[in-house]
């Protein structure tokens, strides 16, 4: 449990921080939705559930945080869904070295 596990925080200490913790992650995890969903939208495309947009997300942030994925899923969910747009996410290793990469080889 780590530090929160020590005797310097009590149980109600411990359920505070849990609270302010979750609801700063539900609030990040709706702004890279609604991110998202901007370019979704703005790129038209997606509305054919068999040809999804498909968005890789990369970061340690975005796959070690508590309830992060699943929440940012649901959001895109229903910011997409109302509007009939199917995405995809996918992650791809090293994703941010290969753009890199292409960019630097088609700058020329």
């Amino acid at each position: 449990m780590g530090a929160l596990g020590s005797e310097f925080f009590t149980e109600a200490d411990r359920k505070i921080m849990r609270t302010v913790f979750m609801a700063v992650v539900d609030r990040a995890a709706l702004l890279t939705a609604v991110n998202i969903s901007a370019g979704v939208v703005k790129g038209g495309e997606g509305r054919d559930p068999q040809r999804p947009v498909c968005v890789n997300i990369d970061g340690s942030t975005y796959y070690k945080t508590h309830q992060m994925t699943d929440k940012v899923e649901a959001y895109l969910s229903g910011i997409l869904g109302k509007r009939g747009l199917h995405i995809r996410c996918i992650q791809v290793d090293d994703a941010p070295v290969a753009g890199a990469a292409i960019a630097a080889l088609t700058t020329f």
